[in-house]
């Protein structure tokens, strides 16, 4: 956890100031006061308290991350320009996902580390639909959402028909 804060203040520290950033914390600190720690390097730092992540999200112009979760999964389905920054000593891949991640880190959605996704971030503010409307960079997020965040419309249909044939070849 110690790590996760290091890095989030690295981050913090080397965006440009003229780059607008709300944090949204985990709605459960866990007794490891990450707003105060945050707030002792980065003491102009706003937090985003709204409960509803969906329509923090919508209404953000990029959103940047430093976990492999749900939200980036989320931002990513919704096409939300989106920066994820982990510390790839935390993860491991499956030889499956590798292309798919190595795919990301290419077209800079996914970094290594804090002053490569910062870096990116200053880099591409200003003109962020440049990035995220690049082909390659959309290529590398559909074929990513195409297998781990995939969103359709009928999708009971479709966990419905996945469920039963599971059910049946079971039989």
């Amino acid at each position: 956890m110690l790590s996760y804060i290091s890095e989030t203040n690295q981050f913090l520290k080397l965006v440009d100031k003229n780059v607008k950033i709300t944090l949204r914390l985990h709605s459960e600190d866990y007794l490891w006061s990450m707003q105060e720690r945050i707030k002792e390097v980065n003491e102009n730092s706003n937090f985003d308290k709204t409960p509803d992540f969906k329509n923090m999200l919508n209404k953000c112009s990029i959103f940047v991350t430093n976990y492999l979760g749900t939200t980036l999964l989320e931002s990513l389905a919704i096409n939300k320009p989106t920066i994820c920054f982990i510390n790839f000593n935390f993860f491991s891949f499956s030889d499956a996902a590798l292309p798919y991640i190595n795919m990301l880190k290419e077209t800079k959605i996914l970094h290594d580390s804090a002053d490569s996704a910062a870096g990116h971030l200053n880099n591409i503010y200003t003109n962020l639909s440049s990035w995220w409307q690049d082909n390659k960079t959309q290529k590398a997020r559909l074929d990513f959402i195409n297998i781990y965040a995939k969103t359709e419309k009928n999708w009971k249909n479709k966990w419905t028909e996945e469920l039963d044939s599971n059910y049946d070849r079971k039989k």
